[in-house]
């Protein structure tokens, strides 16, 4: 059985959306005192930002900034 027009298409999109709400990670938030901390572990103790990413868990990304 092969699916047409509208009803294929609203099918496929229904997938889709619960294909992504499945995999996407919630996001963390950090307040500015964490964050100041970090840079703080970074600068004076010398944590390398895998070492950050492991104790908060953010992103290489996020640890950068």
């Amino acid at each position: 059985m092969i699916l047409e027009g509208p009803i294929a298409y609203n099918l496929l999109k229904y997938r889709k959306q619960i294909m992504t709400i499945n995999t996407r990670k919630a996001r963390l938030s950090y307040t500015a005192k964490q964050k100041c901390e970090y840079a703080r572990l970074m600068v004076e103790e010398y944590y390398s930002n895998q070492q950050i990413m492991d104790i908060s868990g953010a992103g290489a990304t996020a640890v950068a900034r």
